[in-house]
């Protein structure tokens, strides 16, 4: 996500007016075998007087902005927090999870009630470690990792945490989605990170 901010035209234009120029170049795996890709294209606006503005975000573009801002709403709470400013990381995250529900965005405002609960005490800060990197890593990829579970569920209700079709086939290979019984009969919770292991091991 890049953000600008253009200058306004005193005459509205007609035609739309390219502002940018982007390119990507990227890697991805096609039958076993990494091919790399270059695509450009170019970032297109249209000057109109205010009375024709946009006057709303356009909603899958604004909960992108919306995932960008919870990790930055977190990375501030957690630096109050790593201070001893409890409250002040607490109120941080709930005025976040007010502003995001208003735009529209409940699981994303969701996300940030629980940061906001993870941080507002110590001991709650502290055993938190997991969850709360978890959040940070997987509001900035669009491919899952390993994550702790709570959090992993939390990624998954934002649109996040989603699989590349290589992850779905090695786990099916591996015996990732096969019901494994619980051993000692004690509950896994949500603290850990969940792991899961290749029948040869």
């Amino acid at each position: 996500m890049l953000g600008v901010r253009l200058a306004p035209r005193a005459v509205p234009l007609d035609a739309p007016v390219s502002i940018a120029d982007v390119e990507v170049s990227f890697e991805r795996v096609e039958g076993g075998r990494v091919v790399k890709e270059r695509v450009a294209c170019k970032a297109i606006v249209r000057f109109v007087d205010a009375a024709d503005a946009q006057a709303a975000p356009t909603p899958g573009v604004d909960a992108v902005v919306a995932v960008a801002q919870l990790v930055r709403a977190q990375i501030e709470a957690e630096e109050a927090a790593r201070q001893g400013h409890h409250a002040e990381a607490y109120q941080t995250m709930v005025l976040f999870q007010r502003a995001v529900v208003a735009r529209g965005h409940a699981a994303i405002g969701d996300a940030a009630g629980k940061l906001a609960e993870k941080v507002g005490t110590r001991d709650a800060y502290d055993r938190s470690t997991a969850y709360r990197s978890s959040m940070r890593k997987g509001s900035t990829r669009n491919v899952s990792s390993l994550y702790q579970a709570d959090a992993e569920e939390d990624l998954r209700a934002m649109g996040r945490a989603g699989k590349t079709a290589a992850q779905e086939r090695m786990e099916e290979a591996f015996g990732a989605k096969r019901q494994t019984p619980k051993r000692g009969g004690g509950a896994s919770g949500g603290s850990g990170i969940g792991r899961r292991r290749s029948r040869r091991w």
